[in-house]
């Protein structure tokens, strides 16, 4: 190798060293300074006063960064939820605090943030437990003494909210919520001049605190001292001119005293100031709406089209107006002028501005009960926008109106992806869960939905429903009681309260509830039916009678009050006078199905089976689309064992009602009892197409694949993934299904197991004890086989395989 070439290679030796050193220098540098407790802290520091400046994005992004480095962090973890609960995101909120507070309890602000959450969702047992952890960590704090008064407050306990707002300012006297909360505790008392002292103190330290002006409105409105409510929203009004609602809350003041020009003068001013947007001139077509009538309404609406072309909430407001006075077509065809006139070019996407002219169209079908039509429309805005929220509410309620529950589930969750805490969409939802047999699921959407809206009745009415449906009638009454604290006056409410005490036998509080009721107007026919009930359970049937024909006076053909008058009878033994009754009723009402339904069940009772069927044939001439005079007709005929009349029936009723579970059901039992096993199984399918939750349908049709069909392997696979979900059944024909087809498949051991369990949960059935003994047969255990058999075969037991049963004794 020449010196010439040499020299550069040593050259380029030495740069490499240099080079690596280099590196290291660095990396020993970036080493330094990437110690990750090191960046966490600085990413908190910088996430807080991010936070502290009101810059909730970039302090969330900080947070997270820090949460990355440790998903546990407590601190950034904290600063999530209060940003969350700054931004309104309350689950996501309540979640963070929780988190915080379990891991670690004795962080005292996460365990106090908790405990107001439940105070907000009026979870009082929560609240009150929460407050028993925050006395354990520190019962001297001022904001723990104020969480446990205001919860004193909320249980009407008033003179110990008094003491704890009062021991919290001897600790901290500018402690301003202690403060607040004398304001309300004096509210309470009806001292409102106590209240109003108490409000100017806070004033005096923050005179321009919008929400102590408020709440003193509040309370001089309540007064009747409007004149100074008035000096308030002006004075608001003028320290924020671009704050429309200030201005809004004036005009409304004033429509509410009759001086209506004066309020149009207000509104007026915010549209000449630009306060408010379209938002004020809609509010001015509101006050002419409800004030001067519909022609000046329309008037102000049609000089707004005029001079703003482009804006869509006025014909979209004066669409409603047209359907608010029943004007479908007119309110049909502004839209769709609009939409034509602003339609994109061919082969051009809808802009965003144009989404909401064709979802106020869509929610316009669907309040003319036209589903329909809204149907393509609501496609038309997915397809330029897939997750608007609206398009995806109105299409899920759609398909929960056709019966399509998967569909409805999956566009509601995709909604909530992107809003958790849309209320109207788990409103939905819960009620998809209740159809798709998931109650327990629903319940949990519906404390969500109570969590997010406390004022939302309905959805504590149905969570309700659910608590008495599932056993725990004590949580229903608490929310029933909690719902007619805000409406007294509500009736569903005082209905369901009235018939969970009435099972109860509550018997004082029961009759206290229905006399409630029937103080209401248009509350008569559900009162006098209730009153009923009441007397039935107390075995007051003369008195059940008479409260029973009061509410058909109210509602002549409504079905409760007849069917309670008929029980009346029934429970007396008076089998003869409810057919009397009942034919009295028809001489007068001879449409009357329910009348003629009730008579042929009378008339089974009395053993009168040829005039039942004329009954049933009359309830069904009478009625369309009741399936239960159907079912009931069909089920007489294969009683007697006419089952070809039988199947002929249950054809008919499914011919008119092609989704009623109750006659497919019938429809396929009956044709299994004719041997017509292909199509009763195909009966079970098209149920289990409809709503797969359907146990009995899934029993039944693996119960006849095992029966009848278990020499098809693939059938036997079918009937048997159709019966797993039957492990942890109570139910012993389920479980014996299950465990049926699990020796036919070859699992004896399972199917032993299963079968002793079925046992163990009803011993009477002898085609248990006949399953039992084949599987022990199978596995060689003759002496129990013989047992079980002898029993299977007993008496005069008839069921399919009781010729195996016998033969296979007889051979032990």
């Amino acid at each position: 190798m020449s010196a010439r070439h040499a020299a550069p290679r040593r050259l380029r030796r030495i740069g490499w060293l240099a080079t690596i050193a280099v590196l290291l220098l660095t990396l020993g540098v970036a080493t330094a300074c990437s110690d990750p407790k090191q960046r966490e802290s600085e990413y908190i520091e910088r996430g807080k006063a991010l936070f502290e400046e009101g810059d909730l994005v970039k302090a969330r992004l900080e947070f997270k960064n820090a949460l990355q480095i440790d998903p546990k962090g407590i601190e950034a973890r904290y600063y999530m939820g209060l940003i969350n609960e700054r931004e309104g995101q309350w689950q996501r909120a309540f979640s963070a605090f929780k988190s915080v507070a379990e891991r670690q309890p004795d962080n005292l602000q996460a365990q106090l943030k908790v405990a107001q959450f439940y105070l907000a969702a009026k979870e009082l047992d929560l609240a009150a437990a929460q407050g028993d952890v925050l006395k354990s960590l520190s019962p001297e704090d001022p904001d723990v003494l104020v969480f446990l008064a205001t919860l004193a407050l909320r249980r009407d306990q008033v003179d110990d909210a008094m003491a704890g707002a009062k021991a919290a300012l001897a600790r901290d006297p500018d402690h301003t919520a202690a403060r607040i909360l004398l304001v309300r505790v004096y509210q309470r008392q009806g001292d409102p001049a106590a209240a109003l002292a108490a409000l100017d103190t806070l004033l005096a330290s923050e005179p321009d605190n919008v929400a102590f002006l408020l709440m003193k409105a509040g309370i001089l409105h309540e007064q009747g001292r409007q004149d100074e409510v008035e000096a308030i929203y002006q004075r608001l009004a003028a320290k924020e001119p671009d704050n429309f609602s200030y201005r809004l809350a004036l005009a409304n003041l004033h429509a509410q005293q009759g001086r209506i020009d004066d309020a149009e003068a207000v509104l007026r001013q915010a549209i000449a100031d630009d306060a408010g947007g379209a938002q004020s001139r809609l509010a001015l077509v509101n006050l002419l709406l409800n004030t001067k009538g519909r022609a000046a309404a329309e008037a102000e609406l049609t000089d707004l089209i005029d001079k703003n072309p482009d804006q869509a909430e006025y014909p979209v407001k004066l669409a409603e107006i047209y359907a608010n006075n029943g004007e479908m077509d007119r309110a049909t065809e502004t839209l769709r002028a609009l939409i034509d006139r602003t339609a994109p070019a061919a082969g051009t996407a809808l802009a965003q501005g144009d989404l909401p002219i064709r979802v106020a169209l869509a929610r316009l079908h669907l309040l003319n009960d036209d589903p329909d039509a809204a149907a393509p429309v609501i496609a038309e805005v997915l397809a330029a926008a897939p997750n608007n929220a609206d398009a995806l509410l109105m299409r899920a309620s759609i398909a929960l109106q056709k019966g399509e529950i998967d569909p409805a589930i999956s566009d509601l969750r995709s909604l909530l992806r992107d809003d958790p805490e849309s209320v109207q969409a788990l409103r939905l939802l819960a009620q998809a869960q209740m159809l798709n047999g998931e109650p327990e699921i629903a319940m949990d959407t519906l404390k969500r939905v109570i969590q997010l809206a406390p004022a939302d009745t309905e959805s504590r009415q149905r969570l309700a429903s659910l608590l008495a449906q599932q056993g725990n009638p004590d949580a229903a009454l608490r929310l029933l009681d909690e719902v007619l604290e805000q409406q007294p006056e509500a009736a569903p409410a005082l209905q369901s309260k009235a018939s969970i005490l009435t099972a109860q036998e509550k018997w004082r509080e029961a009759k206290a509830t229905i006399d409630r009721l029937l103080q209401l107007p248009d509350q008569h026919a559900s009162g006098y039916t209730l009153q009923g009930a009441y007397h039935l359970g107390r075995g007051e049937y003369e008195d059940a009678l008479a409260s029973f024909n009061a509410a058909r006076d109210a509602a002549p053909r409504a079905a409760e009050p007849l069917t309670g008058a008929v029980q009346a009878y029934l429970l007396q033994g008076k089998s003869e006078d409810a057919a009397a009754y009942l034919r009295a009723l028809i001489a007068d009402d001879g449409d009357n199905a329910v009348a003629h339904n009730l008579l042929g069940e009378v008339l089974l009772r009395l053993d009168r089976p040829e005039e039942a069927v004329q009954s049933f044939q009359n309830a069904i001439a009478h009625s369309s689309g009741w399936s239960v005079p159907h079912s009931n007709l069909g089920r007489l005929y294969a009683s007697e064992g006419r089952i070809d009349a039988a199947v002929e029936a249950f054809r008919s009723g499914v011919a008119e009602m092609p989704n009623s579970v109750e006659l497919l059901l019938g429809l396929a039992e009956t044709l299994e009892k004719s041997g017509q096993y292909d199509e009763a199984a195909a009966t079970y399918e098209t149920i289990l197409a409809q709503d797969p939750s359907i146990d009995i349908a899934a029993n039944n049709l693996a119960a006849l694949i095992a029966d009848y069909r278990n020499d098809d392997p693939d059938q036997l696979q079918r009937g048997l993934s159709l019966a797993r979900r039957f492990e942890n059944s109570t139910n012993s024909l389920f479980v014996d299904t299950l465990a049926w087809l699990q020796y036919r498949t070859g699992e004896l051991r399972l199917a032993r197991v299963n079968l002793e369990r079925a046992i163990a949960l009803d011993s009477t059935v002898p085609q248990l004890h006949y399953h039992l003994g084949m599987v022990l047969h199978a596995l060689g255990e003759d002496q129990l086989a013989r047992a079980a058999l002898e029993k299977a075969t007993s008496g005069d037991a008839r069921y399919p395989g009781i010729d195996e049963a016998r033969q296979t004794l007889e051979q032990l």
